[in-house]
């Protein structure tokens, strides 16, 4: 969780939190990053990048057909010869699996304050799950439980089917692990897996499908329980980013790395960019004059002027149509 209640999209905090006056990169990767550039460094010179480049779709264009988008976006990547692609998803990448997006999760971020007492974003934090663990776990939980028995949808399904032709790498916001669940074999969970917790007191963890056979607090409900491990009794947790934690250096670092072998085309698939580690991608790819598409049917996003193509259509339909006009291409080859 962060600003946004993203389907099982939990953002961390402490390298994002102060984000409005430091910079995120910095937080996060400190004296150890190999990152090219930082986003601020990278601004000017893709806004003055972006004078001579024409982007496919203006905000002020009427919408087109799914299969406009789809067309211009596969002739993009054909004529370029690209070789390795990133998809950078958010909410609206799931929300075809029925996982509801922004404040939509049972309302947990349109209540204001929560039964016990406390905003979300003081609920579902690092400092809450070692303080009072049975608060942290019964939000943590109902995330889950709105977002429990989710397929991966036509989207996921078509990111999976191109790494037949393409290196493909998926850096994703969302929790729900369905880009696995869709055997995509590159994934960056920067925020985690809600399946997977471990102990905070000695090295036992594990996966489990689902949280109907831990003990938490449901609705309504202020005792004293929450989620212990087998082994030493300690406190459980999920291998999610909380409010107030750092992103995972591992996932990090594997994020650098990628980025800096470069991806011939970065699309950026039902999020609001918001955060720069999300953005970066973006703006390295137009910087280097690669290919970069913005997928959301919602308003302008902070990338929305940077990208050559925006299509203004839902992650899963459109995904689907790319994945076809390029796999066709490759058959008639």
């Amino acid at each position: 969780l962060a600003r946004c209640l993203q389907p099982l999209s939990l953002h961390g905090r402490s390298a994002v939190v102060n984000s409005l006056t430091r910079d995120p990169f910095i937080l996060a990767y400190g004296s150890t990053s190999r990152m090219l550039h930082s986003v601020n460094s990278l601004r000017p010179r893709v806004q003055q990048s972006m004078q001579s480049r024409k982007r496919s779709d203006m905000s002020t264009t009427p919408k087109e057909p799914i299969e406009y988008y789809a067309k211009i976006v596969a002739d993009k990547i054909r004529h370029s010869d690209t070789k390795r692609i990133l998809f950078v998803t958010g909410a609206g990448m799931s929300a075809d699996s029925g996982l509801p997006t922004y404040r939509g999760v049972s309302g947990l971020y349109n209540q204001g304050v929560t039964e016990d007492g406390c905003s979300i974003e003081e609920a579902i934090s690092g400092g809450m799950l070692h303080n009072r663990p049975e608060v942290c776990w019964k939000y943590i939980a109902q995330i889950e439980e709105s977002c429990r028995n989710a397929e991966p949808n036509k989207g996921h399904h078509a990111i999976r089917a191109l790494e037949s032709a393409f290196e493909v790498w998926v850096l994703t916001q969302n929790v729900d692990g369905l880009h696995h669940r869709a055997k995509s074999k590159n994934v960056i969970d920067i925020h985690g897996d809600v399946h997977g917790i471990a102990c905070t007191c000695c090295s036992w963890e594990d996966t489990v499908p689902d949280y109907s056979g831990l003990p938490y607090n449901k609705k309504g409900e202020t005792g004293r329980v929450w989620p212990k491990c087998p082994v030493c009794s300690g406190l459980l947790r999920p291998k999610v980013v909380l409010f107030g934690e750092s992103l995972d250096m591992k996932q990090l670092r594997t994020l650098s790395k990628q980025c800096e072998l470069g991806f011939g085309a970065v699309l950026s698939v039902g999020t609001t960019s918001v955060f720069d580690y999300i953005s970066w991608p973006v703006h390295l790819a137009a910087q280097a004059d690669n290919i970069t598409v913005e997928v959301n049917p919602g308003p302008e996003t902070p990338i929305s002027d940077v990208v050559d193509v925006r299509v203004p259509h839902g992650a899963a339909d459109f995904l689907d149509h790319l994945a076809q006009h390029l796999l066709a291409r490759k058959a008639a080859l």
